[in-house]
């Protein structure tokens, strides 16, 4: 998102009602708990170097999760 964009967001967050409130806290705490599980997996591919299935330590990309998290 732009600054300008991000700005004229925080600007309109005063006129919104309590419904809308809510539905807007909603939703930020929604995008956060994704971000926050994509980060989690991706630190613990980070860490763990090896297959679990083989033992084999070297990884090749196959392909993206629905979420765009790279899979090995």
């Amino acid at each position: 998102m732009l600054h300008h964009d991000f700005r004229r967001l925080l600007d309109a967050l005063d006129d919104l009602n309590p419904a809308q409130i809510e539905d807007a806290q909603t939703k930020i705490r929604d995008l956060r708990r994704k971000t926050e599980a994509i980060s989690e997996i991706e630190a613990r591919t980070n860490r763990d170097h090896t297959c679990p299935f083989c033992g084999e330590d070297r990884r090749e990309k196959w392909g993206r999760t629905r979420t765009k998290v790279q899979r090995y």
